[in-house]
């Protein structure tokens, strides 16, 4: 149950958040009784290339609609070499902007977390989202709103190499994300830092676009990288990446992206390569 990375296509294209836009957003604040003053945490990368809290970031507050004019206002080709202008990364939270909880359909991902990765039983999750309705069971028992995250990036954003403790859905919305994912077996290989060595202790101190483009400094420092056990996951408007916890993870936004993260906490009957504690 639950052991593996798994693509579900096309499954939140229907999603009403999905119609956000620079140009509506206002007006879709105001329908969902939001204030256009929402503010919202903005990073800003020192490398203008990864981002991850603490020492490779800055944060600035903004409103919520000035954030989302700052990443999706440039008027340039969509690919991530063509963006040469400073890159942000915004979120907001849902127990911030409650007006839109009602945006993503939390029934369909409560039911296919049920079904675990088993094909055939996804596929027919998938076609009976009505099911956690028709039995008048709340979607937000499985769900935390203040951890479930409204992210905005810039293309080329990547956020180095780390893993989870929670379940997690990455719900692509708008634009093109690509990951890479390696099994936690695999942790020996990717230089782990643990929390005595840094503040993000769920992190990696390989810097995996470096060395895939063949960068002799970060071969040198970790000779291992190609001995893991690699998966690729290029997610297009309206997919779903479920990433078990533990599983390492480098994303990078390929174009302007909007995504929705769902994290959930482990059960009692999975079966984690160490202590797995609950989303804060």
């Amino acid at each position: 149950r639950c052991r593996f990375p798994v693509i579900i296509k096309k499954g939140c294209d229907n999603w009403s958040i999905t119609k956000i836009t620079k140009a509506n957003i206002d007006e879709l604040m105001r329908e969902a009784g939001m204030a256009a003053t929402n503010e919202t945490a903005v990073l800003i990368s020192h490398d203008n290339r990864q981002f991850l809290k603490h020492e490779l970031t800055s944060t600035k507050t903004m409103t919520l609609t000035d954030a989302f004019d700052s990443i999706f206002s440039i008027e340039d080709s969509e690919s991530a070499t063509a963006d040469d202008a400073q890159k942000r990364y915004c979120r907001a939270y849902l127990d911030k902007v409650p007006g839109w909880i009602h945006t993503i359909n939390l029934d369909k991902l409560d039911s296919l977390f049920e079904a675990g990765n088993d094909e055939k039983v996804v596929e027919e999750t998938m076609k009976n989202v009505s099911r956690a309705a028709e039995k008048n069971h709340s979607p937000w028992s499985n769900y935390k709103p203040k951890n479930i995250g409204v992210w905005a990036s810039s293309a080329g954003c990547e956020t180095p190499l780390h893993f989870d403790l929670c379940h997690g859905f990455l719900c692509q919305v708008k634009g093109r994300k690509s990951f890479l994912l390696a099994p936690p077996e695999d942790t020996n290989s990717l230089a782990w830092k643990h929390a005595s060595q840094n503040k993000n202790s769920l992190t990696s101190g390989v810097d995996l676009s470096l060395w895939m483009q063949g960068n002799q400094t970060q071969r040198n420092m970790y000779p291992h990288i190609d001995e893991c056990a690699w998966r690729r996951a290029d997610l297009d408007a309206g997919d779903i990446l479920y990433t078990p916890p533990g599983w390492w993870h480098h994303v990078t936004s390929v174009t302007k992206s909007l995504s929705v993260l769902v994290p959930t906490d482990p059960g009692t009957i999975d079966e984690l390569p160490w202590n797995v504690h609950a989303c804060a």
